[in-house]
């Protein structure tokens, strides 16, 4: 990637899909209209780190774009249970992205996994599932109750679906725990 990134723009260096190195010190800097020194800020960098794990993930989880889908799936439901299948969503999303977070590296080791097959896999199974719902609709009895939503299809495989987990393992392999913990906290609130 380095090279073809320095053949189309010439310096790859900010390209590089390598773990940027976290600096622990406070280095010092001079600021001549201070008159002295004074620590570099170094949330800067962290904010930077969270910019560029909360936008992602942003992307990813896709909640503007599930509104309408959302529409869909609670119109025969009223405002209460709209408000609570939204909860059960959200909750069940961030609980299946943290348990996955947790799990995965160990289930992917001992399974000779590596994250582009989980991506490939999740793939083939979405389009393998889109292609049954356009080919073999089912018809919905009108006058039965169905339970809320808000965890099947809302929460999984909706919000935390392949890729959103494949993102946030992507996010986590290059940002640390505590900068994907905070973009994913956020994207859930």
């Amino acid at each position: 990637f380095d090279v073809i990134a320095a053949g189309i723009f010439g310096d790859a260096s900010h390209f590089s899909i390598e773990k940027r190195p976290r600096r622990f010190a406070f280095p010092l800097e001079t600021d001549a209209g201070c008159g002295g020194l004074r620590p570099q800020a170094i949330i800067q960098d962290d904010m930077e780190w969270f910019g560029h794990a909360f936008i992602p993930l942003f992307v990813a989880f896709d909640a503007v774009g599930l509104l309408p889908l959302f529409w869909a799936l609670t119109q025969r439901l009223n405002a209460g249970q709209r408000r609570r299948a939204v909860t059960e969503a959200v909750q069940t999303a961030f609980f299946v992205t943290i348990g996955f977070l947790l799990i995965s590296r160990f289930v992917f080791t001992l399974m000779g996994l590596e994250l582009a097959d989980v991506m490939v896999a999740g793939g083939i199974i979405l389009v393998v599932l889109c292609l049954r719902d356009l080919l073999l609709p089912e018809e919905l009895p009108q006058g039965s109750s169905h339970a809320s939503p808000g965890v099947v299809p809302l929460g999984v495989p909706l919000l935390a679906g392949p890729a959103a987990l494949a993102t946030v393992l992507l996010v986590r392999d290059r940002y640390g725990w505590p900068v994907t913990l905070g973009a994913l906290i956020d994207n859930m609130a």
